[in-house]
C-alpha cells in the first residue's frame, strides 16, 4: 500500500518530468484508488484520463500467473493453476498477489525447487490472504454501497463464495 507521504512526492514528481517531456504515469490499484489519491491532495486525478482495467477471464489470469513463473524457471501444475485462477476471481492484484505468494513459497524451499504444487499452493494461500485482507478494503468496509464485495458480505475462507 502506498502511503501517503511517499506517494505525494512521487506525484509531485511526475508533474515536474510531465511539463518537461511527454510523460505517462500509470496508476492501478484497488476500488479504493481515488479515495488514497485525495488523501494525497492528488487533484490532477480528475483531470486524467482513466481507463479502468476490469477482471480478467480464466484464461488471462492463468497466464499473468504462469507467465512469470516460468520466465524464472517455475513450472504450475495445473490444479494449483486453477485453485489461483479460481480464487482470484480474475482481479487482477489478486492474481498477482497468488502469483507472488506462490513464487515465495517455491523460492523459499531452496535448490531443486521449481514447481508450484498443490501443496505450494495451500502453504501459500495464508500469505495471500493475509496480504490480501491488509491491501483491500473489504477489511474495513471501505467498498462503494452495492458493491460486489457488500452484497456477497465478507468472502468466506479464501474467496469461497462465487464471483459476481
Amino acid at each position: 500500500t502506498l502511503k501517503p507521504e511517499v506517494g505525494q512526492w512521487l506525484l509531485n514528481a511526475a508533474q515536474t518530468a510531465g511539463r518537461r517531456a511527454p510523460f505517462l504515469l500509470v496508476l492501478a490499484g484497488t476500488p479504493d484508488l481515488r479515495a488514497r489519491l485525495s488523501e494525497m491532495e492528488a487533484s490532477f486525478w480528475n483531470r486524467a484520463e482513466q481507463l479502468p482495467l476490469g477482471r480478467l477471464d480464466e484464461g488471462a489470469a492463468g497466464e499473468a500467473i504462469r507467465r512469470p513463473l516460468a520466465e524464472d524457471g517455475i513450472g504450475v501444475e495445473e490444479e494449483a493453476l486453477a485453485r489461483m485462477v479460481r480464487e482470484s476471481h480474475g482481479y487482477p492484484f489478486f492474481v498477482q498477489l497468488w502469483g507472488r505468494a506462490a513464487w515465495r513459497r517455491v523460492r523459499g524451499a531452496g535448490a531443486g525447487a521449481g514447481r508450484v504444487t498443490t501443496a505450494v499452493v495451500e502453504e501459500a494461500a495464508g500469505e495471500f490472504e493475509i496480504r490480501r485482507t491488509a491491501t483491500t478494503p473489504t477489511a474495513t468496509g471501505n467498498w462503494r454501497r452495492g458493491s460486489c464485495y457488500r452484497r456477497r458480505g465478507r468472502w468466506r475462507r479464501r474467496f469461497g463464495v462465487r464471483a459476481c
